[in-house]
């Protein structure tokens, strides 16, 4: 295995200077299985949980969930986030925030047809609390990747 330096999991995160990260370069399938699949599957669970009507989701009790949407869509675009700098893209901090709080908005209309399920805006807010939280690995880029 090749010594890591610390230079390796630095990222050019808005004024930081320029530094390799060749070591998480994938092609073809690994960048399946390392970006993409967790990417899908976490979607996939996700709308799997919106379309379970109120009866048959997890008995909660009559407690609030709407909290967990934060650390849900701090998930989601973190996912997000990792994909869009290894496809180089410019500005992956708000193009990640704003595809979650977009699948947030979604996922709230998507509720809303669901029996016994509502939308609500509140939820909408805590989705993008939790996608906004992603910014914090701006400071922090080590702790990614």
């Amino acid at each position: 295995m090749a010594k890591r330096s610390k230079e390796d999991f630095l990222l050019k995160l808005g004024n930081a200077k320029k530094t390799r990260t060749n070591l998480r370069r994938h092609t073809g399938y690994r960048f399946l299985i390392s970006y993409v699949f967790p990417l899908a599957t976490f979607l996939l669970l996700m709308a799997f949980a919106s379309s379970q009507s109120g009866s048959s989701f997890v008995g909660t009790g009559g407690i609030d969930l709407s909290p967990l949407h934060t650390v849900e869509y701090f998930v989601l675009s973190t996912l997000i986030f990792r994909l869009l700098v290894h496809l180089q893209i410019k500005g992956a901090f708000p193009a990640a925030i704003l595809v979650a709080m977009l699948v947030g908005i979604i996922d709230e209309l998507f509720q809303a047809s669901v029996p016994m399920r509502t939308a609500s805006i509140i939820d909408v807010l805590y989705d993008s609390a939790g996608a906004s939280l992603i910014l914090f690995f701006k400071r922090f880029p080590r702790l990614l990747f």
